[in-house]
């Protein structure tokens, strides 16, 4: 307890002799309001709590503004319910009024006013509640008022609000009861009927604002549309549509105008005989071992070098150098092993319809399974990765900038002349629909522009200059035209550019290009240095401990944590000074590509990116804020950041209590015709960046900011034109009020005491700990066991390497995992609990151990065979029958329910958490039988999806949506094709 400034706001107290002991009879209360006098300035023993909110002047005067116990927190906004009161009281037909929170049908808190009306005065609710809208915010003006005669009081004569009633229109329904609307209405009074569901009792016609007039919020709006889908016979409804068109007579036309279109015809499910389907998964089983036999290989092959010049006499130094020489060796290896394996596999990849679990599509997956084990990545955005897509068959002109761009089907891919590709995007031309395999010809023409998180989908063209924008997707059919600028998903037109934009650019030589083409190639030796030198002294140390043993002892493993701990700061150092290094003098500005600048921001981003993996699970934890400003970063106190990528870590800066989630694009680095441009980004206080969101470079973000989950930030005319803090989609849709979090105090929240950071702080080390020491645990042991094999029967090597490797690393850390889960967790459960909680750090640890070890060791290589969902039945997901999965990414297991046949493709998801409000919610995702979900479509909590229904790719399912049977979906937010 402080003594506040004059002029700020605080408690008034009573302090001097005329302050009593107490209140009569009443010693819990008297504890509460007579303290003991802190205050030494202050006369008497005693001080009394008024519990009055005033602000003493500069000239003594005190403004009373109401009663400190009067403040409430509603949906995440603080609220003086006397200033809410003190409105109602200035009407004019008015003489006496309160406000209170009461619960309605629908189990959610709301604002209830209570008036007594004077006398022969007249009341309509809603015209009370627009006066009160002219001063008041919307999250303040109550969602019904009522009238009384008198208002129940205390014997001091306050009103007593907890025998205030509950409005009417709250209990005209009862919770869980059966909506009925009648469906054979027309769309007008179906909109009406489900409206009067949502906010019973209310007086509703069509010139009312959802947000404004009704009170409505972002999961009532998600409520109303799940009922017009299921109950109303509005199958394509969408939330979208809701804060698009306003008041609701726009919104009831946009419904009519939906329903007056011909539905998009489902295509019957395809589906293969029994035969050929385990016949199909017998073949991939047997392939499986000759891949894992190559990843154990490419993963060990450097330590049992650095084991066999050792026992044989060749010194430390010697042994170090053959691991590193086999560091740098295996990449070239792997390419040429990998590029003769596509060609004798599957050859020239043909366009073409093809059933899922045929021969064909056995010959995709295996090609595409062994694809994942060359690190391309490290020679993206640089002139050796044209030349390397092009031997997997890629036609690219070696002119082309390119980010990592994964490609589903190489052959019928082409890229003119100086196309660029910002980070994140994908060039999605075959997936999996309805059990069918569907691969399809893509062509990006010159001077065109993929910006960030941006995806092209099959049988598409994008001409000469054209440009899809950051967290776009080209669905299957589209064209963008000459000069054409698309924004969106789905994307659409959005301008088309003027004649200096489509100036022809003067392009570097062939000659200049093949001379930084050799030195990029020169500099991916450093990369194996990189991971093999911090990791010497635990080589070193191992090899001691073992060479001190009996054989097949491995007592000294008990000091893995150790030496992880050891490898861990040794590698964060190394980073953090390297990274300073290539930073210095690299300010905002434009840069060529083919410069030293760009040479050096290249190898910056190599390394961070290298790290998110090495050291993934520090990322999301207490200690990155720590981390990102050893590497340049601004980043103020409280502040949380999750796996963000492609950060210019000098240019970046964070306030203090923002929160950073995961796969987040946040400030990347622009290239436009072999220029670099470089500017700073600022993410201001208290903000939030969702999941897969993007905060484009040069952007400032203000305070109190909300960027939605697949989202991304409003153009600056936007922001000129709206009040609004909270947006989410692509393009981005302001939010006039979402549903937000206020179950838990600060202290749990965004202000934790120490001795909580410090609680977190041991748990999430040993989570950062856990993984590395399983790995070098698991390193020894394989080690150890196949060292032998190295005095000439490598061929028995590589015949036995799969099994050694499956039965000493793969299934013992997927089954670790499965272990701690059951034990630390047990079964999640729908739960909201605050970032300042054991349950939350253990969940957040078990996810981290799961993606640091699992996934990277052994379930991304059963993506697309019925192994994968065999072994995620373990962690407690719902899966059906002949599920096809190609993706890792689920976490709360037991919250995810998946129907027979459905279709999971690359990198989509059920997102069955959020950390709104730094509150962790939890909820269940049930996605229907013979369901398509394409790439990278997220899927909020608290969802269900019908059978046989489909959804495009970069598509967001908002949180408390229903999607119809047969019905089919695309865009974020999601809405009706």
């Amino acid at each position: 307890m402080n003594i506040v400034p004059r002029g700020e706001r605080g408690e008034m107290i009573i302090s001097g002799p005329g302050v009593s002991k107490g209140y009569f009879n009443l010693p819990e209360l008297t504890e509460q309001k007579f303290l003991p006098n802190p205050f030494s300035d202050l006369p008497g023993d005693t001080i009394y709590k008024t519990g009055d909110a005033v602000v003493i002047r500069e000239n003594g005067f005190i403004d009373f503004q109401g009663r400190i116990d009067d403040q409430i927190k509603l949906r995440g906004y603080r609220i003086e319910l006397g200033e809410i009161e003190s409105r109602l009281n200035q009407l004019q037909n008015i003489s006496s009024a309160a406000v209170c929170v009461k619960e309605d049908s629908n189990g959610q808190g709301q604002l209830v006013g209570y008036a007594v009306i004077k006398n022969d005065a007249s009341f309509d609710e809603n015209e009370t509640r627009k006066e009160l809208a002219k001063f008041l915010a919307p999250y303040m003006v109550p969602i019904a008022i009522v009238q009384m005669k008198e208002m129940p009081r205390m014997p001091s004569g306050k009103i007593d609000r907890k025998k205030l009633p509950i409005p009417e229109s709250f209990s005209q329904h009862e919770k869980n009861e059966d909506i009925k609307i009648d469906t054979e209405a027309s769309v007008e009074d179906k909109l009406i009927q489900t409206l009067q569901w949502v906010f019973p009792g209310k007086d509703i016609n069509l010139k009312h604002d959802f947000f404004t007039d009704l009170g409505g919020h972002s999961l009532l709006a998600a409520t109303l549309v799940s009922h017009l889908r299921q109950k109303a016979g509005i199958p394509y409804a969408s939330l979208k549509d809701i804060y698009e068109n306003r008041p609701l007579s726009a919104y009831a036309e946009c419904l009519k105008n939906k329903h007056e279109q011909e539905p998009i015809k489902q295509e019957p499910f395809q589906r293969v005989s029994t035969f050929q389907y385990y016949a199909c998964n017998a073949a991939q089983t047997v392939s499986l071992m000759a891949v894992f036999a190559l990843f154990s290989i490419q993963i060990f092959f450097p330590y049992l070098s650095y084991y066999y010049f050792q026992i044989n006499g060749y010194g430390t130094t010697y042994a170090l150098l053959s691991a590193v020489l086999l560091y740098t060796l295996i990449p070239p290896v792997y390419s040429i092993i990998i590029l003769l394996t596509k060609w004798l596999i599957i050859g020239k990849i043909k366009e073409g319809d093809y059933p899922l679990w045929g021969w064909y599509y056995f010959r995709w997956w295996l090609w595409k399974t062994i694809k994942r084990l060359m690190p391309s990545e490290f020679i993206v955005e640089t002139p050796l990765y044209p030349k390397y897509l092009r031997l997997l068959g890629v036609k690219v002109h070696p002119s082309a900038q390119l980010s990592l761009l994964p490609i589903a089907a190489e052959d019928l891919v082409t890229i003119d002349e100086n196309v660029t590709t910002s980070s994140g995007c994908s060039i999605d031309n075959a997936s999996v629909e309805n059990g069918i395999l569907k691969i399809r010809k893509v062509h990006i023409k010159a001077h065109a522009y993929l910006g960030s998180s941006a995806i092209v989908c099959g049988e598409t063209t994008i001409e000469e200059f054209g440009e899809l924008q950051d967290l776009s997707c080209l669905n299957e059919g589209k064209t963008i035209g000459f000069g054409e600028i698309w924004d969106g998903s789905p994307a659409e037109k959005l301008r088309t550019k003027s004649a200096e934009e489509v100036e022809i650019p003067t392009l570097v030589s062939a000659k200049k290009r093949n001379k930084y083409s050799l030195l990029y190639a020169c500099s991916l030796f450093f990369f194996p240095l990189l991971i093999v030198l911090p990791l010497a002294p635990t080589l070193y140390t191992l090899y001691y401990l073992d060479d001190r043993s009996s054989d097949y002892s491995f007592y000294y493993l008990w000091q893995a944590p150790i030496l992880s701990t050891v490898y861990i700061l040794l590698f964060i150092g190394v980073v953090s000074i390297i990274t300073r290094l290539l930073q210095c003098n690299m300010k905002p500005g434009v840069y060529p590509v083919y410069s030293f600048i760009y040479y050096r921001k290249w190898i910056k981003d190599q390394i961070f990116n290298l790290s998110l993996t090495i050291v993934h699970p520090l990322f999301a934890s207490i200690y990155i804020s720590k981390f990102y400003r050893m590497m340049g970063a601004k980043v103020g106190k409280n502040s949380e950041i999750s796996t963000a990528s492609d950060v210019s870590h000098n240019l970046l800066e964070i306030g203090e209590g923002s929160f950073i989630a995961d796969a987040v694009i946040l400030g990347e680095h622009d290239i436009r015709n072999q220029k670099l441009i470089l500017a700073k980004t600022k993410i201001g206080n208290n903000s939030f960046v969702g999941n897969s969101g993007l905060i484009p470079q040069g952007y400032e973000l203000g305070d109190n900011m909300l960027i939605g989950v697949l989202s991304k930030a409003p153009t600056e005319e936007q922001l000129e034109n709206s009040s609004e803090k909270d947006w989410f989609g692509s393009p981005p849709i302001g939010l006039p009020s979402r549903q937000k979090s206020d179950s838990f105090k600060d202290s749990l929240t965004y202000n934790p005491p120490v001795r909580l950071q410090l609680a977190r702080a041991i748990v999430e080390g040993i989570r950062i700990i856990l993984p590395q020491t399983i790995i070098i645990i698991c390193s020894v042991l394989f080690i150890a066991y196949t060292s032998n094999y190295l005095e000439g029967k490598i061929l028995y090597l590589l015949v036995f390497a799969p099994f050694y490797y499956l039965g000493i690393v793969a299934l013992p850390s997927f089954f670790l995992t499965v272990l701690l889960k059951w034990i630390l967790v047990g079964k999640y459960k729908k739960t909201e609990m605050p970032m300042y909680s054991l349950k939350v750090w253990l969940s957040e640890g078990i996810t981290t151990i799961y993606e640091a070890l699992p996934v990277i060791f052994f379930l991304d290589f059963l993506r697309g065979t019925m192994w994968l969902p065999f072994f995620m039945r373990f962690l407690g997901v719902k899966i059906g029958k002949r599920v096809w999965l190609n993706t890792t990414d689920i976490t709360e297991y037991d919250m995810v329910s998946i129907g027979d046949e459905a279709m999971l493709n690359e990198d989509c998801g059920p997102q069955t958490h959020l950390f709104e409000d730094r509150i962790m919610k939890v909820g269940g995702v049930k996605i229907g039988s013979q369901t398509t979900i394409h790439s990278r479509t997220i899927i909020l909590y608290d969802t269900e999806i019908g059978n046989n229904v489909h959804i495009d790719a970069l598509s967001l399912v908002m949180k408390g949506e229903a999607l119809s049977d047969n019905t089919s979906w695309h865009g974020s937010p999601l809405r009706g094709k």
